[in-house]
C-alpha cells in the first residue's frame, strides 16, 4: 500500500492529549494515520511538502440538499415561499433520475473538494424510486461518507413517511461501508402530531436518524406532541431551528 509522508503542516488533530495545533510531520500508510510527530523519518515514503498548509480533520456538512447542486445560482434572493414555489412547484418537477444523479455527484464531489468527508445528503426531490436509487448511486460514486435522508416530496401533512421505502434502501445499502439511511421527514412543522409523532418511532424503531426542518414560522403543537412523547434524542436532527427554545 502507499506510504505517505506529510511534512511540515500545522497539524489539528483535536485528538485528546494532543496540543490543539502543533507543527508536525504526519506518517499515513495506505488509509491509516500511523504517526504524528515533529521530524519524522520513514522509509519507501512519497513525501508532501505542506509547509504553510494546514491539516484537519474531515469536515461534517449535515444538511445540504445535493440535487440542487446546478441550481445554486439561481433564485440567491428569493424569499422562502418564492423557493418553495419556484423550486418545488416547477423545476424539481423536471428532474429525471439522471439529472438527480448528476446534480448529486457534482455536489459530492464538490465537497469533497472543499473538505467535507461526510456529507448529511437531504433529499427531497425524489417521487420515484429510480430518483433515490439514483442519487444513492451518485453519493456512492462520489465515495464520500455520507447520510441519505429519504425524502418524500410533497407529502400531506396527515400521511406518514413511506417506511417501506426506507426499508427497501436500508437492505440495498446494508453492505456499504460508507453510506447510511437516514429519513429526511416532514417534521412536527409540516406534520399532524400523530403523523409527527409516527416518524420519530418509524426512525427509532430502524434504528435511524430523523431529519427535519423548522423554519417560516413559529413551532406549532406538533412539536409539543413529540417533546411529551419523550421522542427527542441524538437520532433527531433538527434544520435551521427557527423560533425553537
Amino acid at each position: 500500500m502507499t506510504r505517505t509522508l506529510l511534512r511540515g503542516a500545522q497539524v489539528v488533530t483535536m485528538a485528546a492529549g494532543r496540543p490543539d495545533v502543533e507543527h508536525a510531520d504526519m506518517l499515513i500508510d495506505g488509509d491509516c494515520i500511523k504517526a504524528i510527530d515533529a521530524a519524522l523519518t520513514a522509509d519507501d515514503v512519497e513525501i508532501l511538502d505542506l509547509t504553510g498548509r494546514i491539516v484537519i480533520p474531515g469536515l461534517v456538512n449535515a444538511h445540504l440538499h445535493t440535487w440542487q447542486t446546478a441550481l445554486r445560482g439561481v433564485g440567491g434572493d428569493w424569499t422562502l415561499m418564492r423557493y418553495l414555489t419556484e423550486m418545488h412547484g416547477r423545476l424539481a418537477e423536471a428532474y429525471r433520475p439522471e439529472d438527480l444523479h448528476i446534480g448529486t455527484l457534482a455536489g459530492a464531489l464538490n465537497q469533497i473538494g472543499r473538505g467535507i468527508t461526510t456529507l448529511g445528503d437531504w433529499c427531497h426531490n425524489n417521487p420515484t424510486p429510480d430518483h433515490t436509487d439514483a442519487a444513492i448511486d451518485a453519493l456512492e460514486q462520489a465515495a464520500i461518507r455520507a447520510v441519505f435522508f429519504h425524502g418524500a416530496p410533497k407529502r400531506a401533512p396527515d400521511v406518514v413517511h413511506p417506511v417501506t421505502e426506507v426499508d427497501r434502501i436500508l437492505e440495498d445499502t446494508a453492505s456499504s461501508s460508507r453510506l447510511s439511511v437516514g429519513i429526511a421527514a416532514n417534521g412536527p412543522q409540516g406534520s399532524t402530531p400523530d403523523v409527527a409523532i409516527a416518524d420519530f418511532e418509524a426512525a427509532i424503531e430502524r434504528g435511524a436518524v430523523i431529519s427535519m426542518h423548522q423554519s417560516g414560522g413559529e413551532p406549532g403543537p406538533a412539536w409539543d406532541a413529540v417533546r411529551d412523547a419523550g421522542l427527542f434524542g441524538s437520532h433527531a436532527n433538527i434544520v435551521h431551528g427557527a423560533g425553537l427554545r
